[in-house]
């Protein structure tokens, strides 16, 4: 995610690339309301991929995720897995949140110092 590489001057390796992620948590899905145990639901808490993915101009997918993962048995990871496989499988089908327009942001040509002592 480095500036010249990710984002910023010369900086375009992941433009129009697509994000998407996945991730488990040992807490069940409960914890992760409005009402619950962190007050938050998961998409609240991916909301920092979002910017992430809009600043680096990427597309941003809607995240795959598995509550209560400490408490899951072989069986249940195994379905897990398969469920998986099923959303990357279908992910071509799925509507990106954000799409990224490709256009550079005119903030990416400001110059910082470590650009100037390289342009002298």
């Amino acid at each position: 995610m480095k500036r010249g590489w990710a984002y910023g001057p010369g900086g375009r390796a992941l433009r129009l690339k697509t994000l998407g992620i996945a991730f488990s948590t040992g807490s069940n899905g409960g914890d992760y309301q409005p009402d619950g145990r962190y007050g938050r639901t998961l998409d609240e808490v991916t909301v920092p991929f979002e910017p992430m993915a809009v600043h680096t101009g990427m597309h941003y997918l809607p995240p795959f995720t598995l509550t209560g993962a400490r408490e899951c048995d072989d069986a249940a990871i195994a379905v897990s897995g398969q469920a998986y496989l099923h959303h990357l499988h279908h992910l071509r089908h799925v509507e990106p949140r954000l799409i990224a327009s490709g256009k550079d942001d005119d903030r990416a040509r400001t110059v910082y110092p470590e650009d100037e002592a390289v342009h002298t």
